[in-house]
């Protein structure tokens, strides 16, 4: 399929990572099959093709539970989920720091990998406004790779004001999505970030 991609013309591959694919049940990570994050990273590197990493947590509606394991309800109703809960943030810095960023920092552009940007959390302005929990996931990345760090991310819709403004992040480059009516979505996304490059994460064609 990479192949295939790099033979349309297409230079970077873009991919999410869900953590319910690797952690199917607590502490018990998984990386054979197709959850083989470092031989994927390793044949993009291959193929000559960059890697915009979308490792969530939360990944995107159209994934089970949008990524987030199972038994992280296996807790009192209503069980805090993407925002700054102690308990919710220990599993996801588990997750990230002792199983899924080390097996990324060999890829990364810094150090001579093709992952050249990483996205923090997906669509968040559409679920609530939690700046810390964000600014978490934002200094937990910056401060385990330090000086290799890529380009950090957010990406959301452009349909109303409260979308950027709680989904973005100081320090993240905001981006939209969005599949119809570009001009306007890019005029909103400049609104919510006056400098900077106005890019288009998701450009829709089509939905199920």
């Amino acid at each position: 399929r990479l192949v295939k991609l790099k033979a349309l013309g297409c230079n970077a591959a873009e991919v999410y990572v869900p953590w319910n694919l690797h952690e199917p049940s607590p502490g018990n990570f998984r990386f054979d099959g197709r959850r083989d994050i470092v031989r994927f990273l390793g044949l993009c590197q291959e193929l000559g093709l960059d890697v915009l990493l979308r490792p969530g947590p939360y990944i995107c509606a159209e994934w089970d539970f949008g990524g987030l394991p199972w038994w992280l309800l296996n807790r009192p109703d209503p069980v805090p989920l993407r925002c700054c809960d102690e308990e919710f943030l220990a599993n996801v810095d588990r997750w990230w720091l002792t199983e899924l960023l080390p097996k990324v920092r060999p890829f990364l552009a810094g150090n001579g990998g093709p992952v050249i940007a990483m996205q923090i959390e997906n669509e968040f302005g559409y679920w609530g406004q939690d700046d810390a929990y964000l600014s978490h996931l934002r200094d937990l990345l910056k401060d385990t790779f330090g000086s290799s760090c890529p380009l950090l991310f957010t990406s959301d819709g452009t349909f109303w004001p409260d979308l950027q403004a709680n989904g973005g992040v100081e320090g993240a480059l905001r981006t939209a999505n969005f599949g119809s009516s570009v001009p306007e979505r890019l005029q909103q996304l400049r609104k919510a970030q006056p400098s900077g490059p106005l890019i288009n994460m998701e450009f829709w064609i089509g939905w199920f």
